[in-house]
């Protein structure tokens, strides 16, 4: 069944289950034993840290183990205002982010955080005149979704930090780099940002693990306290067997990472042509080439979802977190996008694992379900 849904998962690579299989039947033992076993797995630990940062080009220590994206943002967020929200309280975001962030930054309001918005233009892109406008003396964290799980729009992270270092020297900066990971060149080092987020099950890697990033000289106060694990940033014994995926994941998808990037470009410019053909209209077409929004404005999304999901094809309409929501998708609604259209959006996800003749079977589904409308009268 042709699967291209890959923005909102993954799956796991064959070696990534594997690995986590055998160090779940091997590397059992508590990392913070005495013992040679123990002590082994500690090891084990250490030397993730290193082959994962060598593919974001941080620095080991600068990378913490989650549970996913959503922890990581949460200890961001949290941890600095807890820390520094009693003097710098504003906090500035986009009104197209991930549910991970805009309902962590309606917890902090309601504990007294001033919270920014900011609307995307059309394009998906932010205004950059807008941002500098809110920024301020009191300006605690700038936070950015890179890459949107549902445009596909990638922000310029080098203009915002400049302009955030110049109009608010105190202000963290903070990057939701989840549908980045993989997906577009990363280099922590000279990214000019404090704090980022990430998730394993984006990037074939296992799910219930993630990272936060945490740069040299930044101190969050830590949100889970006990025994001190991990620097004593998020106490609690670590996981190896996820770590050991994660880690064999974040290796595996930088070994092609060229090819597999030019595989999904010539599938996007496969089905761009056919989808315009059947009446589709393509909504970000300076998105990433991984993550296609469409739209039939004359229909439902949501009923060409299931119809296709009825073919044995799979594709989304908005982020999975509010797939049961009934309302249009907050993303495209802050991009000022006819309702109309932001009803009729579809998501395609595409994946290097993906394949030519699955793009067919894809079109072949597309062009039955629309005639199946027409037939109705729709």
């Amino acid at each position: 069944m042709p699967y291209f849904d890959h923005a909102a998962t993954t799956k796991p690579l064959d070696s990534v289950i594997t690995t986590i299989s055998k160090s779940m039947e091997r590397d059992y033992y508590n990392p913070a034993s005495l013992y040679d076993a123990a002590k082994d797995v500690e090891k084990k630990i250490k030397n993730a840290y290193i082959e994962i940062a060598k593919t974001l080009n941080c620095t080991p220590d600068e990378l913490i183990q989650t549970s996913g994206a959503t922890e990581s943002t949460n200890m961001a967020f949290k941890g600095l205002f807890t820390k520094y929200g009693h003097r710098l309280n504003k906090i500035i975001a986009s009104a197209a982010d991930h549910d991970a962030s805009l309902n962590t930054l309606k917890f902090l309001e309601a504990k007294g955080a001033e919270v920014v918005l900011l609307k995307p233009n059309k394009d998906g892109l932010l205004d950059l005149d807008e941002l500098k406008s809110h920024l301020d003396s009191k300006t605690l964290l700038v936070s950015i979704l890179h890459t949107n799980n549902e445009t596909g729009v990638v922000q310029d992270l080098n203009a915002i930090s400049k302009i955030v270092r110049e109009h608010a020297e105190q202000a963290f900066i903070h990057a939701d780099l989840v549908q980045s990971w993989g997906k577009v060149e990363l280099n922590l080092n000279s990214l000019d940002i404090d704090l980022a987020s990430f998730s394993g099950h984006k990037i074939h890697g296992p799910k219930s693990t993630g990272l936060l990033y945490i740069r040299s000289q930044t101190y969050p106060e830590a949100l889970i306290h006990g025994g001190g694990q991990q620097n004593g940033w998020r106490s609690g014994t670590e996981d190896w067997p996820l770590l050991s995926g994660l880690t064999e994941a974040a290796k595996s998808i930088y070994t092609n990472f060229e090819e597999n990037n030019t595989k999904v470009s010539e599938l996007r410019d496969f089905l761009v042509p056919e989808l315009k053909s059947l009446g589709a209209t393509i909504n970000f077409p300076n998105a990433i080439p991984h993550i296609l929004s469409i739209s039939f404005p004359k229909y439902r999304g949501e009923t060409l979802l299931h119809m296709l999901a009825s073919e044995g094809v799979y594709v989304s309409t908005s982020s999975a977190c509010n797939a049961k929501s009934a309302a249009v998708s907050h993303v495209l609604t802050a991009c000022n996008m006819d309702r109309k259209q932001a009803e009729g959006t579809l998501r395609i996800s595409l994946d290097s694992s993906n394949t030519i003749e699955e793009a067919e079977e894809l079109l072949k589904a597309m062009r039955k379900v629309i005639q199946q409308m027409i037939d109705w009268g729709m």
